[in-house]
């Protein structure tokens, strides 16, 4: 599922056109992605067992840079590097497989951001 997301990533990134490195760009995003879901899963995981996230601050940031590390190297390998592969396999989808690649698609980019926003606010307060 996450190199058809990868796909469709790059898909709409190349339709808009703006640049030579979709590949890349389309790399970051699902990164960020991600990291977002990963984020959310620990707030919520946070909430229910009543760990209080803030005892952490001071440490934040190494832990936030250890854990998108920990995201883009594995990602880099799995999608990145066989991008052209990915590519060639869904370029060749039948047309109810994309429809549905696509719906899906747009779902968990628009929900998983903001998701991780509301929930960061109104749980680690």
């Amino acid at each position: 599922m996450l190199k058809e997301m990868y796909y469709w990533m790059i898909y709409f990134i190349k339709k808009i056109g703006t640049t030579e490195l979709t590949e890349f760009n389309a790399y970051l995003l699902i990164c960020i992605l991600l990291f977002a879901n990963f984020g959310t899963f620990i707030v919520v995981v946070s909430y229910l067992i009543k760990f209080d996230l803030k005892t952490l601050s001071q440490d934040i940031q190494i832990i936030g840079i250890v854990f998108g590390l920990s995201i883009m190297i594995p990602n880099y390998f799995l999608l990145f590097a066989k991008r052209k592969e990915i590519i060639e396999k869904y370029n060749h989808l039948p047309q109810k497989r994309r429809i549905i690649g696509i719906i899906s698609f747009w779902i968990y980019s628009i929900v998983s951001i903001p998701l991780f926003f509301n929930l960061v606010t109104n749980l680690t307060r």
